[in-house]
């Protein structure tokens, strides 16, 4: 079996530069991120908010408050 020998070395400001570089593009991925759930909590309060007025709407037309037995 034959060994050898491997040599490494690193240049400096080459890691540096990497590191930003892979750092650049997670701060974009986490923004992108962010802005999404941002946007869909959003939705997730408009689409409540629809439902509310909604009930409220059926609520005030039909005269009735109560459960579900009595509109089924």
């Amino acid at each position: 079996m034959k060994r050898t020998l491997l040599l490494t070395f690193n240049v400096p400001g080459s890691g540096k530069q990497n590191a930003d570089k892979n750092w650049a593009g997670v701060e974009e991925n986490l923004e992108l991120t962010h802005s999404q759930g941002q946007e869909a909590a959003e939705s997730q309060h408009e689409e409540k908010e629809g439902a509310k007025k909604g009930w409220m709407m059926r609520e005030k037309i039909l005269g009735y408050s109560g459960g579900w037995g009595k509109l089924l």
